[in-house]
């Protein structure tokens, strides 16, 4: 089917070309012509869409586990940005070389924590690989907002990025955990949080100050990921009776 689409996508091209009209048109005629076979072959080759609309009907019918998405996206929001490049370079001097490591420390952090995070799950448990992440974010906030030097701002970046790593993957495992049969749903749910938390820790930083003054700043993350210890706590009480359940 995916080989078929190649003709039409060949006649677009060409009539695009013949027409002598800006590219762009021709990738949105593509566009188009993807999306209809897509909504076509979804609705017409799926012999299974009878019996799964009823049962995602009979799902949708109860409530969503409201106060659950609140529990987790407070998680999710808590997750942090930083301005780490301008912070090393305007606050504390450092060379241009020397700048974009604060970011490449914070998404070395991220890439590792969640490669370790699933398997700290497994071995720890949710709970306790979170409030680990909490811990550790929340001391790299302090760090980078007290230390006067490069290294320690480096330092507090990577350990900030730890926290980041953990609690996202945490946040949506748990999402996904609320109401199994509308997972979708209710991660889309979460993710919204993800937007309010992008503005306060990637935009608010550099409302409120700029250069040297941009330290104490982090004392913002550091605050807000120390917030977010309850509703992990949380998180744990909502999984406690599966755990049970499992036991018994």
């Amino acid at each position: 089917m995916r080989n078929a689409l190649h003709a039409p996508e060949a006649l677009i091209a060409s009539g695009v070309a013949a027409a002598g009209v800006f590219a762009m048109a021709g990738l949105v005629a593509v566009t188009v012509v993807h999306t209809a076979t897509a909504t076509f072959g979804a609705r017409n080759f799926d012999t299974t869409r009878a019996a799964r609309d009823r049962r995602e009907k009979a799902e949708k019918a109860a409530p969503l586990p409201n106060r659950g998405i609140w529990i987790t996206g407070w998680v999710l929001f808590a997750a942090v940005e930083t301005w780490s490049t301008l912070f090393l370079k305007d606050g504390r001097h450092a060379a241009a070389a020397v700048a974009p490591l604060g970011y490449a420390a914070y998404q070395a952090a991220v890439l590792i924590s969640r490669l370790a995070a699933d398997a700290l799950v497994v071995a720890k448990g949710l709970i306790v690989t979170a409030l680990t992440g909490i811990v550790i974010g929340a001391a790299g906030g302090v760090t980078v907002a007290v230390t006067p030097g490069v290294i320690g701002a480096l330092c507090g970046f990577a350990a900030l990025g730890v926290a980041t790593g953990v609690l996202v993957p945490v946040a949506f495992t748990s999402a996904g955990d609320l109401s199994p049969g509308r997972s979708d749903e209710v991660i889309a749910r979460v993710n919204l949080f993800n937007y309010p938390g992008a503005l306060v820790g990637g935009v608010t930083p550099g409302l409120l100050a700029s250069g040297a003054a941009l330290g104490p700043v982090y004392l913002i993350p550091a605050a807000l990921l120390a917030t977010s210890v309850p509703a992990v706590r949380g998180l744990g009480a909502r999984r406690q009776p599966e755990t049970t359940t499992e036991m018994v």
